[in-house]
């Protein structure tokens, strides 16, 4: 139906460009976030179905971006607020103002692949 795909080559160059993938989300987690929020198919050997089962629709780029802000490290909601910060931009923002050692403590809050979320979904989101 003509709908755009990302390809794991593309997400795994969105994260790059956002310098996203670090030390606490490696490109393996990248990777499993991707795989893991791609579309079931009926047959992957048929045309349209092979597409989607390989890339990510629109949705599963949303899946795929709530399932990476649950495995980073990210600061906490009442963190990037008391810095003056509001939305994703501030938290880039914020995280970009640290210093490393304020990094690494913040990387230390990141669940890992598979883990309970350390802060609510709603709020990594």
């Amino acid at each position: 139906d003509g709908q755009p795909l990302m390809s794991l080559e593309e997400w795994v160059l969105l994260l790059r460009e956002a310098r996203l993938i670090g030390s606490s989300l490696t490109k393996r987690d990248a990777c499993l976030c991707f795989l893991w929020s791609r579309m079931c198919v009926v047959d992957a050997r048929i045309g349209r179905w092979a597409a989607l089962e390989n890339s990510l629709p629109f949705e599963g780029l949303l899946e795929a971006l709530c399932r990476v802000s649950v495995v980073k490290g990210l600061p906490t909601l009442a963190q990037v607020l008391a810095n003056g910060y509001s939305s994703a931009a501030g938290v880039h923002a914020y995280l970009e103002s640290l210093s490393r050692e304020d990094v690494a403590a913040i990387d230390q809050s990141a669940a890992g692949w598979g883990a309970e979320p350390k802060q609510p979904v709603a709020d990594s989101v």
